[in-house]
């Protein structure tokens, strides 16, 4: 092991090692106050001007091109679409924060496109991505765990408990060195995507005991992701069962595609409920008299609800341009109908928010790509957004299907499988500001500039 990683480390030019040290520092969202910005910088930050300098050096000095990004035109056409909106803004430096902030991550896709020339180069990227990711996990379950024991406090800085959690999940939710239990579930997701490239997409050959090792992560990324207690399980389960039908499988693989597929139709239902109602905590009284069971459920709206009604008031207000872009926040408590807020939500699982609803200082973020574009860039930001990934969807099939390797199709088809569960997961979370998303868009472009180049020979043993 230590001879690979020597013999990797020697391998590689001082750009390729740049982006793994940006890697590494992706899950780490412990940052200082002062290196927040609306909670937009973070440690990678830091790291991304030395990677773009040392880009331009090598580049002035013909050391390296600049390919094209196969996304260029529907990246411009996002960005244009969200300008118009700063007309409204209320704070147009957040606005233009938050647009640059766009911009930043359109370079960055831009630069791993560019970084990630050789198929040995995404193979070793794969690789630091998976064991920093394994890392990451291991410290949120042994939190889990010492929490359990009594070893440490169950809201240690690693976890998250609080009243909802103490009523529905009953243990605490990892979220290790991430801002949230929910950022936790899509880095997973990203993680366990570029782990199935290397287990299922066969981008090289692998020896047997690296083969179980990776299976071995594999289910300590699923068992982390589900500690998480993150209603975007579903979009992890979609994906891998997505993955999984695209291969022919032994007959215990395929068991665990139809097991997929399943939780994926249960956490979908559960959280499509749990999204417009209080459901916890569920009451269950016996009656020994007359030998009755009453289950009792709260009927009363959750707070996962407000966020779609204030979203569409905004939207309401502004159809066309919508609110501004980056100022949801300073736009919501003036989109609230407070009053129906206190008397048809629930807060008896979230009674940390009714003094900030008495208030009138309750604010969330969108927590919805879709809802958010609309509220914050109306119908022109969100038709960018879409026109954006419509074009992911678009250049992922159509090299799919025009791949003349086996091994890039099967590399896409992960990729593509990923997407698709984040697009899903996006009804409920924020894609476009997440760093591992845009990595994980690419990593699939990557193999669209390789489509001609040869890897080794997808691994034999699925079929076994």
């Amino acid at each position: 092991m230590i001879k690979k990683v020597k013999f990797a480390w020697h391998s590689s030019d001082h750009l390729e090692k740049l982006l793994w040290i940006y890697i590494v520092s992706i899950p780490f969202q412990w940052s200082p106050t002062i290196l927040h910005i609306q909670k937009r910088i973070q440690w990678s930050e830091l790291i991304f001007p030395v990677i773009f300098a040392a880009y331009l050096i090598n580049y002035f000095l013909g050391k390296r091109d600049f390919k094209k990004n196969p996304l260029q035109l529907s990246c411009l056409i996002m960005i244009l679409s969200f300008i118009p909106s700063i007309l409204n803004s209320v704070a147009v430096r957040s606005s233009l924060t938050e647009l640059a902030g766009f911009i930043y991550l359109i370079l960055l896709l831009s630069f791993i496109i560019n970084i990630l020339t050789k198929p040995e180069q995404l193979k070793r990227a794969l690789y630091v991505w998976i064991f920093t990711a394994l890392f990451i996990c291991l410290i949120g379950m042994v939190a889990f765990g010492l929490s359990l024991i009594g070893a440490i406090d169950k809201s240690n800085v690693m976890l998250y408990y609080g009243t909802i959690e103490s009523q529905a999940h009953h243990f605490p939710r990892v979220q290790s060195t991430l801002i949230s239990p929910n950022m936790f579930t899509t880095y997973i997701h990203t993680s366990l995507i570029f782990l199935m490239i290397l287990i299922i997409g066969g981008i090289g050959k692998e020896d047997r005991s690296s083969k179980i090792i990776l299976v071995a992560i594999s289910v300590i990324f699923i068992g982390t992701a589900f500690l998480t207690g993150s209603r975007r399980i579903t979009g992890i389960l979609l994906s891998l069962f997505l993955i999984l039908i695209k291969f022919e499988l032994s007959k215990t693989l395929s068991i665990i595609k139809y097991v997929a597929f399943c939780g994926f139709i249960i956490f979908f239902l559960a959280s499509l409920i749990t999204s417009i109602f209080v459901i916890f905590p569920v009451k269950v009284d016996f009656n020994k008299l007359t030998r009755e069971v009453q289950v009792n459920l709260s009927y009363s709206y959750s707070l996962h609800f407000l966020q779609p009604v204030t979203s569409l008031n905004m939207f309401k207000k502004h159809p066309l341009i919508g609110v501004g872009i980056g100022t949801y926040n300073q736009n919501f408590k003036d989109n609230v109908e407070w009053e129906k807020v206190k008397s048809t939500y629930g807060f008896e699982a979230y009674p940390e928010y009714a003094d900030s609803v008495d208030k009138k200082t309750l604010s969330f973020d969108p927590h919805s790509v879709y809802l958010g574009a609309l509220a914050e860039t109306g119908i022109t930001g969100l038709i960018g957004v879409l026109i954006f990934f419509s074009n992911i969807i678009y250049l992922l099939t159509k090299k799919i299907s025009r791949a003349s390797a086996k091994v890039n199709q099967n590399v896409l088809w992960c990729v593509l499988a990923g997407i698709i569960g984040f697009f899903l997961n996006g009804f409920t979370i924020d894609l476009l500001t997440m760093r591992h998303f845009w990595f994980l868009i690419g990593i699939g472009l990557t193999p669209l500039i390789l489509h001609e180049t040869k890897f080794s020979t997808p691994p034999s043993y699925l079929n076994a």
